[in-house]
């Protein structure tokens, strides 16, 4: 049985409304999402760990809306994000020295005879991220790196003894927006994910892109399906075989996912200066969470240690996709015509056909929504889809 351990804190104060019944599927480990990269396809994910592969990027907000043009940024200091508009997604590095911040200190297991074993880093997963960049500690702006791989010593699960550790943040700067003066990045979405792997070679990674070398997750130049190049961001998507939590493109590696070893409990610790806020949500079992302050570094802002603990819990995903030709009536109205999105509210979704805009011909489109797991939107659409999957879960990893 697999199970999920996750953390996030959202900037918004949003709280499941209902309690919807989905009865658990019996499953392997191996499940995957299916494949399904056809024009005219609509397909629904619902997963606790969200959809697509997490990366980090600085992006310069002015030039998103040109795609002939790579908007990324490598630092804060002395290219045009120093002053601009920008926003970025990090997935934190570790903590090397004492003074290191928005970085991972620490992360490990706890025994049933409550004894702490220490994780012990390995390496970052891919090595470099396509749009690494440096942070900023003065302006809250975490570098951009990618998960990393840890082993604990004595704690091994059916897929061996590798654990891949994930801490995201988000956020921008927008000027004055938000009063004062300076270049402070405002934090709008964090979260943290621990899933146990094995490095699997998986072809489809380096070839998703249909080039001889393609790039790992993140903004890059992609091809659409007239041969054409555009800026935009991207990810390898899937094959219908593997269930990657990270992908390595230049070596064609997958960070298999497997079950969590049984009656273990996980902690995390994180050293940030620019502190989440909001509701704080999660799949684990017995939470133990503490925020201590740590010191105040004047301009830079005050420092503090996030630290997280706690069992991992069976989650439920649900997947399906049909032909829009072939959708049920009562489902397609459901749903935008010229979008695909959820009518009553959309808060996620990707296309498995490259193309620097959007297709409104359902006929030729392809198109999965994948809501939030939190949210009052996100019930609505899980309600909507319950009849047609026979209230049934595609599997319970």
């Amino acid at each position: 049985m697999k199970k999920y351990f996750l953390i996030a804190i959202s900037s918004v104060a949003v709280l499941f409304g209902s309690v919807v019944s989905v009865q658990a599927a019996t499953n392997d480990n191996n499940w995957a999402i299916p494949n399904d990269v056809l024009p005219g396809t609509q397909s629904v994910l619902f997963q606790d760990a969200g959809s697509g592969e997490k990366f980090s990027a600085l992006v310069l907000e002015s030039a998103l809306n040109d795609r002939t043009k790579d908007p990324t940024c490598v630092d804060a200091y002395y290219t045009a994000c120093a002053k601009n508009p920008y926003q970025f997604s990090a997935l934190i590095p570790q903590c090397v020295n004492a003074s290191d911040l928005n970085c991972i200190s620490g992360f490990g297991a706890i025994k049933p005879d409550g004894t702490k074993v220490e994780g012990q880093f390995s390496n970052y997963f891919p090595l470099k991220a396509q749009n690494a960049y440096l942070g900023s500690i003065g302006n809250g702006l975490p570098s951009g790196a990618t998960g990393s791989i840890y082993t604990i010593p004595g704690v091994t699960h059916a897929g061996g003894d590798k654990f891949y550790v994930s801490v995201f943040m988000k956020g921008g700067y927008w000027g004055n927006v938000y009063g004062g003066s300076t270049v402070s990045a405002r934090l709008d979405n964090f979260s943290a994910q621990i899933s146990p792997v094995d490095l699997e070679k998986a072809p489809f990674v380096g070839g998703s892109c249909g080039l001889t070398s393609c790039p790992d997750a993140g903004f890059a130049k992609i091809r659409d399906v007239n041969g054409n190049f555009f800026w935009g961001g991207q990810s390898p998507g899937w094959d219908g075989v593997h269930n990657c939590v990270a992908t390595s493109a230049s070596d064609s590696m997958c960070a298999q996912k497997f079950s969590f070893p049984e009656n273990t409990r996980f902690y995390l610790e994180i050293k940030v200066n620019n502190l989440p806020y909001g509701w704080l949500h999660g799949r684990l079992a017995d939470p133990k969470i503490n925020v201590t302050y740590v010191a105040n570094l004047g301009s830079s802002g005050g420092v503090n240690t996030l630290y997280f603990e706690g069992s991992p819990v069976q989650t439920p995903v649900v997947y399906k996709s049909f032909k829009w030709a072939d959708m049920p009536a009562q489902l397609k109205t459901q749903y935008n015509e010229a979008s695909g999105e959820f009518r009553r509210g959309s808060s996620g979704g990707y296309s498995r056909i490259p193309t620097p805009g959007t297709i409104s011909d359902p006929l030729l489109r392809n198109y999965t929504s994948a809501p939030l797991p939190s949210g009052r939107n996100s019930i609505d659409e899980l309600k909507a889809w319950l009849p047609f999957i026979n209230d049934k879960a595609s599997a319970s990893p």
